[in-house]
C-alpha cells in the first residue's frame, strides 16, 4: 500500500527521462511545471513532463554556475559576471538585472519577498520584484582571510535569521 500511494502522488512520476546534450549544468530548479536549469551563458527551462524546451534566454555576458532559484512567476540567476538576474518564468524574458559587484557563484536562498545570497564576502538581500539592494555588506567581525571565493553554500533565511559560511566562520545575523 505505501508503495502504490508514493507512485500516485510523487510529483515526479510523469517526468519523462531527458538527455540534455548542449551543455553541462550544475543546478536546475522545479517550478511548477517546469524544470529550469543554467547552461554557460543560458538559463533554460523545459517542460517538466515532456522535457520539451519551452524558451532559452541566452545571455551573451553573462555566465552562470549554481546560484539559480525560482518562484511560481520568476527565475532568478545568480550571475558570474557580478549581478543576479529576474527572469519571467513563462517566456524567459529579463525582468530586471542588479549589480551586485561579486560573482554570485553561491546558491541563491528566497524568503519573505526578499532575495539572500554571497558574493567576494559580502552578504547581499535583494528585493524580490525590483531587485533593488535592501541591505548587503560583510558580516560582523568578518575577517580578511576569510576568503569570498569558497561562499559555495546557500544562505541560510529562517527563524529571523541570516547564515553564511565562510572559509575560516559561520556568519549569524539578525534579519
Amino acid at each position: 500500500m505505501g508503495q502504490r500511494v508514493a507512485e500516485l502522488h510523487d510529483p515526479c512520476s510523469r517526468i519523462q527521462p531527458t538527455i540534455i546534450t548542449d551543455a553541462a549544468s550544475f543546478v536546475a530548479v522545479l517550478a511548477g511545471d517546469q524544470v529550469v536549469y543554467t547552461a554557460g551563458q543560458s538559463v533554460v527551462a523545459l517542460d517538466r513532463f515532456t522535457g520539451a524546451k519551452r524558451w532559452v534566454q541566452f545571455l551573451k555576458n553573462e555566465g552562470f554556475d549554481v546560484g539559480l532559484a525560482a518562484d511560481a512567476h520568476t527565475v532568478y540567476a545568480g550571475s558570474t559576471n557580478l549581478g543576479i538576474l529576474a527572469l519571467d518564468m513563462r517566456s524567459g524574458e529579463v525582468r530586471w538585472r542588479q549589480i551586485v559587484r561579486a560573482s554570485i557563484i553561491s546558491l541563491v536562498s528566497m524568503f519573505d519577498g526578499r532575495i539572500y545570497t554571497l558574493g567576494s564576502g559580502q552578504l547581499w538581500v535583494l528585493d524580490k520584484s525590483s531587485g533593488k539592494p535592501a541591505w548587503h555588506g560583510f558580516p560582523p567581525e568578518y575577517e580578511a582571510g576569510d576568503r569570498g571565493s569558497v561562499y559555495l553554500g546557500s544562505v541560510g533565511v529562517g527563524g529571523g535569521y541570516m547564515i553564511g559560511v565562510g572559509s575560516r566562520k559561520i556568519y549569524c545575523l539578525a534579519l
